[in-house]
């Protein structure tokens, strides 16, 4: 909710419960996100960069890999949405998030669609923002809907 709010700071704190467990390192991509919805792009690829290896083959990996690529997406780092597309194509359809009351992400499907864009294939973002669009509606999640409609101009605007 703090990244919705705009709260950076408040929201980056959230991400300090990681310190000292087996998500510590992961808590990176987290932190990007934060940091790239802020528009501090800068920041938020330095994140992206902290975390190098392979990730854990567990309930962490569909809203980290989600994360991550909406850090990517909206700091507009081609290097970086190469190298989380093959990890989130797979998770599409899927609504993003660490738990009840936890970090919520989003729809999958709305950080695919910027990353398509950033990547120039505007037909895949249209799918998956398509996709996100309904998911954001049938649960009546208005940041996500809000979210969605702000990249459907960005992406009519691009062609």
């Amino acid at each position: 909710r703090h990244v919705l709010a705009g709260d950076t700071e408040a929201a980056l704190a959230t991400v300090e419960l990681y310190v000292g467990s087996p998500f510590e390192t992961a808590a990176h991509w987290f932190r990007a996100w934060m940091l790239a919805e802020a528009g501090r792009a800068t920041e938020a690829v330095a994140q992206l960069e902290a975390l190098d290896g392979a990730l854990r083959e567990d309930w962490f990996r569909l809203p980290l890999v989600t994360a991550a690529l909406h850090a990517a997406g909206l700091a507009r780092s081609v290097a970086q949405v190469e190298r989380l597309l093959p990890l989130a194509r797979p998770l599409s359809g899927f609504l993003a998030c660490t738990g009840s009351g936890g970090i919520v992400v989003g729809p999958v499907d709305l950080a695919l669609a910027r990353a398509e864009l950033v990547l120039g294939d505007t037909a895949a973002a249209r799918r998956h923002l398509d996709a996100a669009t309904a998911m954001a509606v049938r649960l009546e999640a208005t940041p996500w809907v809000e979210r969605a409609a702000a990249l459907r101009v960005e992406l009519d605007a691009a062609g």
